[in-house]
């Protein structure tokens, strides 16, 4: 999959790169100031998603809102810009990788693990868990991109 912005072609893996970079240190930067307030509204967006029978496309939603929210957990309003920069990008891939049949099942685990790090103040557990998360959100975008179904 290409996704032409401008006179740019961007592929899956330009945005994973992007992404690495970006939400790992974001992850970081929560870890460390995060407030009891963003915890409880993170673990909120997650038991949305882990409820059953969601659709994909409510899904995409929440799970783009708990990024967000993840940035603005780092009370940087720049990063929370720059993640807002990638977001059209973004949503063209979560379009299609969210149909993926058990994706819930990969990712909100992530995402608990995630928050979980974020609401004991831990920032290399916070990045480490990101970075989990987005290799295996770029293993599923391979698989489906691929025409494999999950």
């Amino acid at each position: 999959m290409l996704i032409r912005t401008h006179d740019q072609t961007i592929t899956p893996d330009h945005m994973h790169d992007v992404r690495s970079i970006l939400e790992v240190a974001i992850a970081r930067m929560a870890a460390v100031n995060a407030t009891e307030t963003d915890i409880a509204e993170l673990r909120a967006i997650i038991e949305e998603m882990e409820k059953p029978r969601i659709r994909p496309a409510e899904f995409a939603a929440k799970d783009a809102h708990l990024h967000r929210r993840i940035a603005e957990a780092s009370h940087n309003a720049l990063l929370v810009v720059l993640l807002d920069s990638i977001r059209d990008v973004m949503q063209e891939i979560r379009s299609r990788v969210h149909r993926y049949s058990g994706l819930a099942e990969i990712v909100n685990p992530d995402h608990r693990r995630i928050i979980e790090r974020l609401a004991v103040h831990d920032p290399e557990g916070a990045a480490a868990a990101m970075q989990a998360h987005l290799d295996h959100a770029k293993a599923v975008q391979r698989k489906v991109l691929k025409g494999k179904k999950g």
